[in-house]
């Protein structure tokens, strides 16, 4: 996990990315629930408030964390997903959507310039 970062801090981000990998089995909503409390805690009035998932997209979800993203976005905090790998998982394009945030897929070719805009980005 990496904690509220500035996208001012490139390195530091492609650096985690750069050390991401699946392991198998996950468990989406634990992890939502744990990321929006890191983002409720350091939330700053006005600023760029997001969560943003880095995932294969091999996961399950159900309504309840519809819910909990939903509920998030209503108060400024927004989700964002990064998909890595060979296809998009649009299931989980429906996360971001709820979230108020954007889905991108990501590939070698758009990686770098998809992934420092978006960390750049501020939403209203």
């Amino acid at each position: 996990m990496l904690p509220p970062t500035s996208g001012q801090e490139k390195a530091k981000i492609l650096a985690v990315l750069d050390n991401l990998s699946s392991e198998g089995e996950t468990n989406a909503r634990k992890g939502i629930e744990m990321a929006y409390k890191v983002a409720n805690k350091n939330y700053k009035r006005g600023g760029n408030n997001r969560i943003i998932l880095a995932t294969d997209g091999d996961f399950g979800f159900g309504a309840e964390t519809l819910d909990l993203i939903r509920q998030n976005a209503q108060t400024d905090v927004f989700m964002s997903i990064f998909n890595f790998g060979a296809r998009p998982s649009t299931k989980i394009k429906v996360l971001a959507d709820t979230g108020r945030g954007y889905f991108r897929h990501i590939t070698q070719d758009n990686a770098e310039v998809t992934l420092i805009r978006e960390a750049k980005a501020k939403r209203q």
